[in-house]
């Protein structure tokens, strides 16, 4: 036998071991973490651990309304995925999130600034929305007594 290989009662054995991970992680798909658990297995076993530690491993996910943002660590991670990764990412995710919302690449630069502007706008319309309600509230008819 070769050094490492295995005969088809080991190999049957390993792949016996194998389906409660594989059970896990299809319960666990119904959140957004174990979406994100089962996608990351899959592309650690696709990409290598290596590669996949170096690019993807400290990329973050973020819910926001309908879609959820993978923020990767930097724009040249970012464009690694988009170049090599993306797609079948895009797969796994597609089979594993049950809630079917679009996955959306960024850097986590982008999502920052996406914070920023989106608090900055919230803090500029909120004084408007004050405004509206009071005069709204004047506005409307009072019962009579």
């Amino acid at each position: 036998m070769i050094r490492g290989a295995m005969s088809n009662g080991s190999q049957d054995a390993v792949v016996r071991g194998l389906a409660p991970v594989s059970q896990a992680l299809t319960a666990a798909a119904s959140t957004t973490e174990g979406a994100w658990a089962a996608v990351c297995a899959g592309l650690r076993v696709e990409l290598g651990a290596d590669l996949f530690a170096s690019w993807i491993a400290s990329a973050r996910l973020y819910e926001s309304g309908a879609a959820v943002v993978l923020a990767a660590h930097t724009e040249t991670a970012r464009d690694w995925i988009k170049r090599n990764a993306w797609r079948r990412m895009v797969e796994l995710w597609a089979v594993n999130d049950r809630s079917h919302r679009p996955l959306v690449l960024r850097s986590r630069a982008e999502t920052a600034n996406l914070t920023a502007v989106t608090e900055q706008v919230a803090a500029e319309v909120a004084p408007m929305v004050s405004t509206a309600a009071a005069l709204l509230a004047d506005a409307a008819p009072r019962a009579v007594a």
